[in-house]
């Protein structure tokens, strides 16, 4: 919720499914080509094949998620890289968020019960902001949107750089979509490394934010747990390497297509000595690997921003 930044990316998975089968007579293309047509029409007269299809379809789904992120509304998402489920908030504008909410309004609720639970952190008043005014809009109790809404303008009033209480805390159970669910808010110093990040890095905290020692601290779980913590955390530590292997892939492919680049023609001309030549070429393998890396982020960050905010 401007959750630090949205480090999230992409890795989009494609699968094809057909049977191939030769004719000495017939051309090539019209033997592919029908051959295509036949598996076309017996998959959709065999449910089960049907069936598998959707199911490896959905699995696909569930990978890309992990690695870019389950998108819970416009500029909404739920990332998985760090183990728990994190909400994320980009910085966008709050109308098309609270409008996409009547498409997306079930997703939260969803992602609470699957995942049994969501924090989120964030040094930003606008994020948190933000975020209080996604809750209260998904709820439908007047009297504990009041509570509610008294709790977070608490928590607007703490002064983040040299909060009064560090120790502040509350908590206040609230119905989603007929789930009584337990929300916790808190303060929790942000750590140095985080905070040079901020400062240094062009993220989705606004600049006045940057500074503030303290972040918000949020914590949403069923009230009633369907699965005990070792489960949930063998499940989340499941869906952290899911979204590594993604994420990493690109790169380790990269790498190792550079390794099988043949230096040794070219590296002669440039030294004469074994050991420039190996150093050089270790340079190169590693210079490219990072540029890969860097153009794979990059690329990544902006299919992630557009499939969270289509419309910008």
């Amino acid at each position: 919720m401007y959750m630090q930044q949205v480090k999230d990316v992409i890795t989009t998975g494609r699968s094809g499914i057909a049977a191939l089968s030769s004719h000495p007579v017939r051309p090539l293309v019209g033997t592919v080509g029908s051959t295509i047509v036949d598996a076309a029409r017996a998959l959709q007269r065999d449910e089960t094949s049907g069936g598998d299809l959707r199911a490896l379809t959905e699995s696909l789904m569930r990978a890309r998620d992990f690695a870019l992120g389950e998108k819970i509304a416009h500029g909404m998402v739920v990332t998985f890289g760090t183990g728990a489920a994190q909400i994320h908030i980009s910085n966008t504008e709050i109308k098309p968020i609270l409008l996409s909410l009547r498409e997306y309004g079930h997703k939260l609720s969803e992602c609470i019960e699957r995942y049994q639970q969501l924090l989120g952190m964030t040094p930003s008043k606008a994020g948190f902001r933000v975020f209080s005014l996604v809750l209260k809009k998904i709820i439908d109790d007047v009297q504990v949107n009041r509570e509610l809404k008294t709790i977070c303008n608490e928590a607007l009033d703490i002064d983040l750089r040299l909060p009064q209480d560090p120790q502040w805390l509350r908590q206040v159970v609230v119905p989603i979509n007929g789930v009584e669910t337990r929300v916790t808010l808190s303060i929790s110093p942000v750590p140095l490394f985080s905070r040079a990040i901020l400062r240094t890095l062009h993220t989705d905290v606004p600049s006045k934010d940057t500074h503030n020692r303290y972040g918000y601290q949020v914590k949403i779980e069923p009230e009633i747990a369907r699965e005990s913590l070792a489960l949930r955390d063998v499940k989340a530590r499941a869906r952290q390497a899911v979204a590594v292997i993604v994420q990493a892939s690109p790169i380790l492919v990269i790498a190792f297509a550079v390794s099988l680049v043949p230096s040794s023609d070219l590296l002669p001309q440039v030294s004469s000595s074994p050991r420039v030549q190996e150093g050089l070429g270790e340079a190169v393998k590693l210079l490219a690997t990072v540029g890969a890396g860097l153009v794979s982020f990059a690329t990544d960050r902006f299919i992630a921003r557009r499939r969270l905010m289509p419309d910008t």
